[in-house]
């Protein structure tokens, strides 16, 4: 993973859900066995957090959470406010890190810790998400807007896959020199970047993920499975 650390997320996400799937068991669960192996793997993936980052299973568990509120396109407050908490922490996080192109000194002192930063992102996003996929965009342009982000949504996975493979690129033509100023040419370098991430994750979508149908239905066809005889008519 030294050259696509993107992939550092993948680690977290199997034990998001088996720790998930761990509590469903203790509280579902109808036999003591059952239950009891919940707890040895909800206590597992507990055990695997003191190495990884914790914070990262409570922003995951906001998310998860945000499943649970009713979604209503009327409620204009929370998707303003979400998105809002969202912004401050996205923009909190930013500057949490080095940043080379701005002196910030003046407000360091005032910058949450880095992960505060990262659950106030969380968190706005958990309050944000519920109205906002529910919401229908009136007019030409919001529905535009809509067509596109669906088109992005769907390679979204393959450009977290492919963004820094396709960074290391430009890197390696000598594009990954710092801009230490806002100007003309930094902000044209960053836009190219931009778009060539997008459309290296649109193209890796296009030959490999949106694939999966199609050979998700060629191994059924070749391997099909056969019900039990009691399910057969």
């Amino acid at each position: 993973m030294t050259n696509n650390t993107s992939l550092w997320s993948l680690s977290y996400e199997v034990w998001f859900y088996v720790a998930a799937g761990a509590v469903a068991l203790v509280v579902t669960g109808s036999s003591l066995r059952g239950k009891v192996w919940g707890l040895i793997l909800a206590f597992t993936s507990m055990a695997i957090f003191t190495r990884l980052e914790a914070s990262y299973f409570f922003i995951w568990m906001l998310g998860a959470l945000a499943y649970f509120i009713g979604r209503d396109p009327g409620r204009i407050v929370m998707l303003l406010s979400g998105g809002m908490l969202a912004l401050l922490g996205a923009v909190s996080a930013a500057l949490g890190t080095e940043v080379n192109s701005l002196d910030i000194g003046w407000i360091s002192g005032l910058i949450p810790p880095r992960l505060l930063s990262l659950m106030l992102l969380g968190f706005g996003v958990s309050l944000a998400l519920p109205p906002l996929v529910v919401f229908a965009p009136m007019g030409r342009i919001g529905k535009m807007a809509e067509s596109c982000g669906s088109m992005l949504a769907a390679s979204s996975y393959s450009l977290y896959l492919i963004h820094r493979p396709v960074l290391k690129l430009w890197g390696h033509m000598g594009g990954d020199q710092a801009y230490t100023r806002f100007d003309a040419w930094s902000l044209t370098m960053f836009a190219l970047k931009i778009m060539s991430c997008l459309l290296a994750g649109w193209l890796f979508y296009l030959l490999f993920e949106k694939q999966t149908v199609h050979v998700r239905r060629m191994l059924m066809r070749r391997n099909p499975v056969t019900p039990p005889a009691e399910c057969r008519l």
